[in-house]
């Protein structure tokens, strides 16, 4: 059973899948939670690209540029991230801060640009995804992989998004961020979610320095308000199929 743990560094830097191998890294923030609600479900809430300012504090939305894997734009209304996706998150650190100033000022605050592309997006476990197979996920202390600790992803069926920054040359500065979303309950309806960013290059140890603790504070908060939409999705749909099931009744 996957504990929650809060945003936290491990002692050793994690691999990530397009960024390692193992002992290149030089930091990691990681964090787990149990969601009561489907790994699909859960993976369906990060990559609605669209609906990121109705539930996430610390990417307050996310503008898809497209990519090689068919990234843009799904059903009328709807930004999808897919495999290859490159798009920019509005990155906001300064939670804390940016409360009081919204309170005081009354307006939007600007958070930090930071493009991204979507570097894996597969199932695990034997489900069927964009990437296939078992992926190169679940390395390390933080991963839930074959070589992970805390679980399995190759027996317990599941999904894995990672996604790495892009426009800066790697030797200044790289990072990757992994999310594992595994079956936790026999009947499919609750989640063991795992993520995990991994930084590299020059700059990784100034980062570290300058902004570590707020990106723990980041993270927990993205944690935090991933497991309250996906719950209260969940719940909605459940109560939706009972109302249904009733007027059949009628």
């Amino acid at each position: 059973m996957t504990q929650s743990t809060r945003p936290h560094q491990p002692a050793h830097p994690t691999p990530t899948p397009t960024h390692g191998p193992p002992g290149t890294g030089s930091f990691t923030v990681a964090c787990r939670a149990r969601i009561s609600a489907p790994p699909s479900r859960c993976l369906a809430v990060v990559l609605d690209a669209a609906s990121y300012p109705l539930w996430s504090r610390f990417c307050r939305s996310c503008a898809v540029e497209g990519g090689e894997g068919g990234g843009g734009m799904g059903p009328p209304g709807e930004m999808l991230l897919a495999l290859g996706s490159r798009f920019v998150f509005d990155v906001h650190m300064d939670l804390a801060e940016e409360a009081g100033e919204g309170d005081a000022g009354g307006g939007a605050v600007t958070g930090r640009a930071t493009p991204l592309e979507v570097s894996v997006l597969e199932a695990v476990g034997g489900g069927e995804g964009d990437g296939g197979g078992a992926g190169t996920g679940g390395r390390g202390e933080e991963g839930t992989g074959r070589g992970g600790g805390g679980g399995s992803g190759g027996e317990r069926r599941g999904w894995r998004v990672a996604w790495k920054t892009r426009g800066m040359p790697s030797f200044v500065l790289r990072s990757e961020r992994v999310q594992e979303f595994l079956e936790a309950a026999e009947d499919g309806n609750a989640t063991d979610y795992v993520c995990w960013e991994t930084f590299y290059g020059m700059l990784a140890p100034v980062v570290r320095l300058a902004v570590g603790p707020k990106l723990e504070r980041g993270f927990g908060a993205w944690m935090d308000d991933l497991k309250a939409r996906a719950e209260t999705l969940h719940s909605r749909r459940g109560e939706e199929s009972e109302n249904d099931a009733k007027r059949e009744m009628v």
